[in-house]
């Protein structure tokens, strides 16, 4: 009974050792873990900059440099040096890698970028580990057990909401499941062709409902911190000859038709034909106005003619080379809505006054507006010297509805009217499917917008067509096209030269987080 009674009491003694030892090991990994949180968040917030997401080797090294001393706060002297850590100096210009703090028993490692990321952005993230090189036990020594190397790792990033430059709403056909793109027949919704065609996408994200494609020769560039969000995944990636750059984010619901773009009202004057809107004489255009014409076109040869903003009901013609026609606006109208089909051979302009109010082009979805051989659309972009947001066009002026706007305020300059079938259900939010309409096949939508090939396209604002298929041209080699955000059913880009797309005037701050990488059942590389 006795040697019982003795086993009984070794096992229940050691039992007793490890659960004392264990508790204070794990009352030790929770302050590990509260110290490499706090030193990753530091450290993070070097990558924040206003006004751009690229982040370059000084904010690295700058995070790595307060992400330790931090740590030297908590974990060592708070006034201790910094530790060489096997490198020239501080900051530090590379990763900090097992380093052992001064008078401490505690080793850290540095990394950023962050080699583990799942919801932040790996380029915008610090990872701190943290590891104790001698934990002593007490009670489990009884055991044989003298130390335990005990080590944590936290990663903290930025993180951002999507902010599109460019959405294409066609789904999937059919929809399938993301990652069969051999399935769907609409994989091109975003498609870049021609011969070196490059799109170069400004402070905004891609977005669309199945994918983008661009052919060998041409490119789509996006600004740094920036993602092409799709629905089908190909690898490699069909867009850039599968490079991997831009980063591409795989959907796993469908984008729905963005809310809050709101059409302006028709209470403005109606003409029966196009000559019947026409200012005579263009006694309403501003003094010292500079038409925006290709290089060397003399201003003289121009035949220009005044419009003013309401409902034209019949087809509106720049039907000549030469030929020129203002939108005039001014601060109490500016919208122009032509229930016939729009033609240009020449130049159309509005919208060309810095920072005062533009203007806005409404199309009915079964007619067109054809400027693929047009001198010039030139539309809320300022004036021609221009170059930034902060002088585009303000929103165009509707006199019930006040400024035609997005919800972040950009102007709009264009809005096609939807097909409804294209939708479901009927009110927001409204989730793309396979239009039903007796005009458009189940798988078209409509054909309105096509902007010019030939000559000077700069549009800004937002071009509003969620049931149309763009398409965009940039073959005038003199100077790089602008145009603004799309919101489209799908866009075709063509032509041999550079188009740049203009998505909204400032770049949103990231939301600074721990990240989910290396918490427990997470995968983590400390």
């Amino acid at each position: 009974m006795l040697p019982l009674v003795a086993l009984f009491m070794t096992v229940l003694l050691g039992m007793a050792a490890l659960a004392v030892d264990v508790g204070r090991a794990l009352a030790e990994l929770r302050f590990q873990r509260s110290v490499a949180d706090a030193a990753a968040l530091a450290g993070a917030q070097d990558l924040q900059l206003k006004g751009t997401r690229n982040v370059g080797s000084t904010e690295y090294a700058n995070a790595r440099t307060d992400a330790m001393r931090n740590l030297l706060n908590q974990l060592s002297d708070p006034g201790a040096a910094f530790p060489g850590c096997g490198q020239a100096g501080t900051p530090y210009q590379s990763d900090v890698l097992n380093c052992q703090l001064p008078g401490s028993d505690y080793a850290v490692t540095i990394k950023t970028p962050s080699p583990t990321c799942v919801s932040c952005a790996p380029d915008r993230a610090v990872q701190v580990a943290i590891r104790r090189l001698s934990f002593s036990l007490t009670f489990a020594r009884v055991l044989g057990q003298t130390n335990w190397n005990l080590g944590t790792t936290s990663v903290a990033g930025l993180v951002y909401s999507k902010s599109y430059t460019l959405v294409t709403l066609r789904p999937p056909n059919p929809k399938g499941k993301p990652g069969q793109p051999t399935l769907d027949g609409n994989r091109q919704d975003v498609n870049v062709n021609g011969t070196n065609s490059v799109v170069n996408i400004l402070r905004g994200d891609v977005g669309s409902n199945t994918t983008v494609v661009t052919n060998s020769s041409s490119r789509i560039n996006l600004d740094p911190g920036f993602s092409i969000y799709h629905w089908d995944v190909e690898t490699p990636d069909p867009w850039n000859n599968g490079s991997g750059t831009p980063p591409g984010v795989p959907l796993y619901a469908q984008i729905p038709e963005p809310a809050g773009y709101n059409f302006p009202t028709t209470t403005i004057p109606v003409y029966p034909t196009q000559s019947d809107g026409e200012d005579v004489g263009c006694v309403n255009k501003p003094s010292g106005l500079v038409m925006p014409l290709k290089p060397g076109v003399d201003p003289a040869t121009i035949n220009l003619k005044c419009y003013k903003p309401g409902i034209y009901q019949q087809d509106f013609n720049v039907q000549q080379a030469n030929d020129a026609a203002y939108l005039e606006s001014d601060a109490t109208q500016g919208v122009f809505v032509f229930h016939g089909n729009v033609t240009l051979r020449g130049y159309i302009f509005g919208g060309i006054t810095d920072a005062a109010a533009g203007v806005v082009i409404v199309l009915d979805k079964d007619k067109t507006f054809n400027g693929a051989t047009a001198e010039g659309v030139t539309l809320n972009v300022g004036s021609t010297t221009c170059s930034e947001s902060s002088c585009r066009a303000s929103p165009a002026i509707d006199p019930t509805l006040g400024p035609v706007k997005s919800p972040d305020g950009l102007p709009l300059t264009f809005m096609i009217h939807t097909d409804d079938t294209c939708f479901a259900p009927l009110t927001a939010p409204r989730v793309p499917q396979l239009c039903t309409s007796s005009s458009t096949s189940s798988n078209t939508g409509t054909n309105v917008l096509s902007l010019t090939g030939n000559g000077l396209l700069n549009v800004a604002g937002v071009l509003w067509a969620p049931t149309d298929n763009v398409k965009v041209a940039s073959n005038f080699a003199a100077q790089a096209g602008t145009i603004g955000r799309i919101i489209s059913w799908t866009v075709t880009y063509s032509g041999g030269s550079a188009l740049n797309q203009e998505g909204s005037p400032t770049v949103s701050m990231g939301i600074l987080r721990l990240d989910a990488a290396c918490t427990a059942g997470e995968p983590c590389n400390p």
